[in-house]
């Protein structure tokens, strides 16, 4: 990094770090799923209530590369020292897989696949003169790795697949050089000259930064940092087939089937058309309304003021038989993503230029990883804010998780809530709503809420004849009305009120359900 972009880097950490000085809990409210957070420090990885408060600690798992996940087994599964690990609950290990390649490097994520195996993302090393012989433009320093997915077998920690970015490479610069071609005729290969130089790490090439896996698909989709575009790849090749451009279900061998977020890299579009700077983190929705869709974290880094980071969702077009749609001499659709959070579209305010994530959690929120800040945020599907949480002891966090109570890995666990991971904890006064009760099954409602008078007064029935107790909080989840008389309708005189949001909670205590609404007062 030069000594420019190492101040720049360094003063923005500083800055983001004083917006948000309060560590731990900063905001909890009643729609926020009822769940634990999983976050890492320097010195342990914790789970933590929607409190801030710690119910297990791993605390011989510290410093893991970017990213720990919690495995449905209980297992902590993590990549650290070029080694993957899977610690179980108690601290031990239980699978241990030693990288000895050492022309490779696993790096920032391993998923575990539906057959036991691991995929991981990874870096090979190429000298110089490989590089040469791909064409690589030499105004961008002297890079000495590149790209790789790799599956290794669960057992004996072998390569039993590989996809390598270098296999798929064009540059139109050129002609007397290596992989020339013509961009518009090569959707499937990226283009080397659009390696962006606004970066520190020039030992790397594209940079690929996150990925995941749809077990459905047999997808991989893939973030090309340094391009700023999402990619997917088909992994139902062999590794012969991914280093080329035939075979595999779409038949198109290693080469890229799907890309979003930066058209002109393929020649399809202009400056306008691109949505995705130094991006993080794509991952399939799996929950609410839209599931089976794409999301990412846009980190906007480089744009023009104001700076702020991007939630996109984009739904790749498809044909009847699942195949990505790409017209002739046209982008793949869509361009401009389905709907955006973000501080202009949502009045979502959050902004990291680098690290970072976003995800749907089982409940249908929204889980943001603010990474500079090492500040976790849950919002609804309107973008307010739920929850929200600032990982202490900490400068920045490459991503975190959120598992709702009824997590397999959580079965049979006895949580005791202990102290918060800051001293002194957090100053905010937070209620815990996590109870025993579950949430109603989805189109479910368990009580009908309406307004009589102008607003000025709520009317809650119950849809079937159950008596329920109900809470009220205001926007900041201090508890306001706690109505323990459990009967069949209730009304709330609203006259007084401030103008906000309020969350109303109704819990039927004898079958164990809950029922949230947002209360409005105008």
């Amino acid at each position: 990094m030069n000594l420019l972009k190492s101040v720049f880097v360094i003063a923005l950490v500083i800055i983001q770090l004083q917006i948000h000085a309060q560590e731990g809990i900063a905001l909890n409210t009643p729609e926020a799923l009822r769940g634990y957070a999983l976050v890492e420090n320097f010195s342990s990885n914790y789970l933590v209530d929607n409190c801030g408060k710690v119910v297990h600690e791993w605390s011989n798992v510290s410093d893991t590369d970017l990213h720990a996940k919690l495995l449905p087994t209980g297992n902590l599964m993590y990549i650290r020292n070029n080694t993957i690990y899977e610690t179980r609950w108690d601290g031990s290990h239980e699978v241990v897989i030693q990288n000895f390649d050492n022309n490779l490097e696993f790096v920032y994520e391993v998923i575990k696949l539906p057959n036991g195996n691991y995929l991981s993302l990874g870096r090979r090393g190429l000298n110089f003169s490989g590089f040469q012989d791909l064409g690589y433009p030499t105004n961008l320093g002297n890079p000495s790795v590149v790209d790789v997915v790799i599956e290794l077998d669960k057992d004996s920690g072998e390569i039993v697949w590989e996809w390598n970015i270098s296999d798929h490479v064009i540059q139109e610069r050129d002609s007397t050089l290596p992989n020339y071609g013509k961009l518009s005729e090569n959707p499937g290969k990226l283009n080397m000259d659009a390696i962006s130089d606004y970066d520190w790490e020039f030992y790397e090439s594209f940079m690929i930064n996150g990925m995941d896996y749809n077990p459905e698909l047999d997808q991989i989709a893939l973030s090309v940092r340094k391009i700023g575009e999402v990619c997917l790849i088909d992994h139902s090749t062999t590794t012969e087939e991914a280093k080329g451009s035939t075979g595999g279900v779409h038949g198109k061998g290693g080469d890229i089937i799907y890309r979003w977020g930066n058209p002109q890299n393929y020649d399809q579009g202009t400056a306008s058309d691109r949505t995705l700077y130094f991006q993080h983190n794509p991952n399939w929705i799996l929950h609410g309304e839209h599931k089976g869709k794409m999301i990412c974290y846009n980190n906007r880094l480089s744009t023009p003021w104001p700076t702020y980071s991007s939630a996109p969702i984009f739904d790749p077009v498809k044909d009847a038989d699942g195949f990505y749609v790409k017209n002739e001499n046209e982008a793949f659709m869509p361009i401009l993503p389905e709907l955006k959070y973000d501080q202009v579209s949502t009045g979502t305010e959050f902004y990291s230029g680098y690290t970072s994530a976003a995800k749907y959690l089982s409940n249908g929120t929204l889980m943001i990883t603010e990474g500079v800040n090492g500040r976790i945020m849950e919002v609804d599907v309107d973008g307010s804010l739920l929850w929200e949480y600032i990982v202490p002891d900490v400068g920045y966090v490459f991503r975190t998780e959120k598992y709702a109570l009824d997590y397999p890995a959580f079965d049979g666990q006895n949580f005791v809530a202990g102290e918060t991971i800051e001293f002194p904890p957090s100053s905010y006064d937070c209620t815990d709503f996590a109870t025993d009760v579950k949430d109603l099954p989805d189109g479910e409602k368990m009580i009908s809420l309406s307004y009589v008078d102008d607003f000025q007064t709520a009317r809650i029935v119950s849809n079937s004849n159950v008596a329920y107790t109900y809470k009220v909080y205001d926007a900041n989840g201090k508890l306001l009305i706690n109505h323990n008389n459990p009967v069949f309708e209730n009304t709330i005189d609203l006259n007084q009120w401030v103008s906000g949001i309020y969350y109303f909670q109704a819990i039927d205590e004898k079958n164990q359900f809950r029922q949230v609404e947002k209360l409005l007062v105008p």
